[in-house]
């Protein structure tokens, strides 16, 4: 299975490598705003880089991201009630660091948009 399967998650565009600035952007529906918070973040067998952005965006383009694409769920929530999710250790980290409000969504192979997030082997 996928890493954190099942876990709620800031809308993450994941690869085995960095995004390039457009696919960013296209995955994104559009502009993607200035980077807030990078980290890398260990496991056992996996290095994770993260490099968030906040996004801001009027009403039309939020209900299109809420609708998303994927299986996942997807809602917008407050940092508060976002740190009663289950979520994994950097996506909580992302929250707690960012003062998160925003939207988050449920790990299903589905992806979004908030943070990207490379896994090296």
């Amino acid at each position: 299975g996928r890493m954190w399967e099942g876990m709620w998650q800031a809308p993450t565009l994941e690869g085995a490598t960095k995004a390039s600035a457009v696919a960013v952007r296209r995955w994104a529906s559009g502009a993607v705003g200035r980077r807030v918070l990078g980290f890398e973040h260990q496991t056992s067998h996996r290095l994770f880089e993260f490099d968030v952005r906040r996004v801001v965006c009027g009403a039309e383009r939020a209900a299109a991201l809420a609708r998303g694409g994927g299986p996942g769920e997807r809602r917008w929530v407050g940092s508060e009630e976002a740190m009663g999710l289950a979520m994994s250790s950097p996506q909580r980290r992302i929250v707690r660091e960012i003062g998160f409000g925003g939207m988050v969504e449920v790990k299903q192979r589905a992806t979004g948009m908030a943070a990207t997030a490379e896994g090296q082997v």
